[in-house]
């Protein structure tokens, strides 16, 4: 009398087989992104070298500093309001408004988007979102925007604060990864 063969799962089948193919891909992923993974590490440690150097030094409103692809310069802070827009069409702050003017300028070699989201205005321990809503009521506003490689935005962004909020700088992110630059306000 025979004893029936027991039959073998195929490969793909087994659990360590599934979890070693996800791990695979997931370094696969991780490593792609124009260019040989040798590149991307020395090009991220350069920007991550001069980033940091970067925030040593106390950036002021007219000096450009760099976040990952970008160069911020803050031009300046406008007079504080309580609204924006005209006679007719306007939007009335919660306390008042500090518009900030600023240019950002794509120093990569692809076009980039840039977010109001990306921009923060600091005031101690209290950071601060644009109003994204400006866009509407003030025509140099901006909110997101695609900017192509060499080119440069310029426009205000209009920090909706407390009344009498003291603001000590702003920040911007250039990507996900990428240290802030800070710039001090006062």
């Amino acid at each position: 009398m025979s004893t029936p063969t027991e039959k073998k799962k195929p490969l793909y089948k087994r659990w360590w087989f599934i979890v070693l193919a996800i791990a695979i891909i997931g370094g696969v992923a991780a490593s792609m992104g124009g260019g040989d993974s040798a590149d991307q590490t020395a090009d991220q440690t350069a920007s991550s070298d001069s980033t940091t150097a970067q925030q040593e030094i106390v950036a002021g409103i007219s000096d450009v500093v760099t976040s990952g692809d970008f160069e911020i310069v803050v031009s300046g802070l406008g007079e504080r309001t309580e609204t924006i827009g005209d006679e007719y069409f306007q939007e009335e702050a919660q306390g008042e408004y500090i518009p900030v003017s600023l240019s950002l300028t794509n120093r990569g070699s692809e076009s980039a988007y840039v977010s109001d989201g990306d921009i923060k205005l600091v005031s101690g321990e209290t950071t601060y979102s644009s109003d994204t809503g400006a866009i509407m009521y003030a025509d140099d506003a901006f909110a997101f925007e695609e900017i192509n490689p060499g080119n440069t935005l310029s426009g205000t962004l209009y920090f909706d604060v407390p009344a009498g909020t003291e603001v000590d700088s702003l920040t911007f992110s250039g990507g996900l990864f990428d240290t802030d630059a800070v710039i001090k306000l006062n």
